[in-house]
């Protein structure tokens, strides 16, 4: 968000103008409103917001989730590897990771 500002901020003075700084930015001018708002009231970067997580992933279960999404195989690839995995019991992780 910080960084997001601070380039928004560079192109309109660069440009002359928050319209066109947000059009290139890709940002609603009411986010960027919002945002700095928020950090004018003295509030750090929030974190994530939300539900909480249902689960807590290992180091392990982490790196092998983005195995995965980065070779593209998909959600019913990773799901299969974990269950395998659990149904092996072995302590390998479910990825060649």
């Amino acid at each position: 968000m910080i960084a997001r500002i601070a380039q928004i901020e560079a192109l309109a003075a660069t440009y002359g103008g928050l319209e066109a700084a947000c059009a290139m930015t890709g940002t609603p001018r009411a986010n960027y409103y919002r945002w700095k708002k928020t950090l004018g009231e003295g509030e750090k970067e929030p974190g994530r917001t939300g539900r909480p997580p249902t689960v807590e992933l290992t180091r392990d279960e982490l790196l092998c989730l983005r195995w995965f999404a980065a070779h593209r195989e998909g959600t019913p690839a990773a799901i299969a590897g974990f269950a395998r995995h659990e149904r092996a019991g072995d302590g390998r992780p479910p990825c060649p990771h």
